[in-house]
């Protein structure tokens, strides 16, 4: 089980808190099934991306305040592309990824490390 989260999942921001919250638990759902259905070789994992380019977040990256400061909290000041979740998702669903269970990649260019 891959689930696509957010990075809204583990870092609070002011606004958005009904989002935040929900994407919080799809990162609590993962960790519940691995530790549930573990025993069965069932693996669950969530991918929790920053702003991707993505028809569901135009508005925001099509916003110039909320872009600029999007851009200003990321170490490599741009926002990613759908393409490059696609890495992580195809590693977590192949043999590569036989042991990752109830984890969540990051994938947000830093921003998280960037606090």
């Amino acid at each position: 089980i891959i689930i696509i989260s957010s990075i809204a999942a583990i870092k609070g921001r002011p606004i958005l808190g009904a989002y935040n919250i929900s994407t919080a638990a799809d990162v609590m759902i993962v960790k519940n099934i691995a530790a549930e259905s573990g025993h069965k070789n069932i693996r669950a994992n969530s991918i929790a991306p920053g702003l991707l380019k993505t028809d569901f977040a135009k508005g925001l990256w099509e916003n110039p305040d909320i872009l600029k400061a999007v851009l200003h909290t990321n170490p490599m000041k741009r926002i990613g592309d759908p393409d490059e979740i696609a890495g992580a998702a195809i590693m977590l669903s192949s043999k590569a990824g036989n042991y990752i269970n109830g984890q969540t990649i990051v994938i947000d260019g830093g921003t998280i490390a960037a606090g």
